[in-house]
């Protein structure tokens, strides 16, 4: 509604112009400098970018994984572990070592990349590529690249095909081998019902 439209653009608002909260390193759960221990913890910033992501507000999902991501690596080639939370300017991790609370969601990468896979059924890309540098994933045996000019798909038999930038697909996948991709442009209503099949699903 209208009203929702405008309570999330306002909270955008809030969230960008309040550097006590929007750090570095993403999202903290307390203001910083005011005597609580605060921190980065990926679940509600997650749950923040895929809501940030869903409302229109794809840039701003993007710079907020993208921080959250920055520290994550980071913390991970120092010490070879995740950490459930993180600090809120340096580069480092809070917490018990070897927490997959501290891990971002693939699925979430994906999303915001414009891929959406259901496992055995398809693999969708999403018209919009936002990201900013070029991306490689595979994913349910298919190789997908994407970047700025365009996607480039490879099948599992090798078979190559190309996505004019703006153009999304869906890859169709069988029981057999000939996994296929639907020649048919993905619409923005098709691309909303995705989105609302996935949050059908339990």
């Amino acid at each position: 509604t209208t009203a929702e439209q405008g309570q999330t653009a306002a909270l955008v608002a809030f969230l960008q112009g309040n550097a006590a909260l929007l750090r570095p390193n993403g999202l903290a759960m307390f203001p910083h400098g005011q005597g609580e221990p605060s921190g980065i913890w990926v679940y509600w910033n997650a749950l923040m970018i895929e809501g940030l992501f869903e409302n229109g507000f794809a840039d701003v999902a993007l710079d907020l994984l993208k921080r959250v991501l920055g520290v994550q690596t980071a913390t991970l080639l120092a010490n070879g572990w995740f950490p459930p939370a993180y600090h809120e300017d340096e580069r480092r991790g809070r917490g018990d070592r070897a927490s997959l609370e501290g891990i971002v969601p693939s699925y979430l990468i994906a999303r915001l990349w414009g891929i959406v896979s259901h496992p055995n059924v398809t693999v969708r890309i999403l018209p919009n590529f936002t990201w900013g540098s070029p991306i490689r994933l595979v994913v349910q045996g298919i190789t997908i690249e994407r970047s700025a000019s365009g996607t480039r798909i490879t099948l599992a038999d090798g078979t190559i095909q190309q996505i004019n930038a703006g153009e999304g697909y869906t890859i169709h996948l069988g029981q057999s081998q000939d996994n296929s991709v639907d020649p048919k442009p993905i619409t923005d209503q098709e691309t909303t019902a995705d989105a609302a099949h996935d949050e059908a699903q339990p």
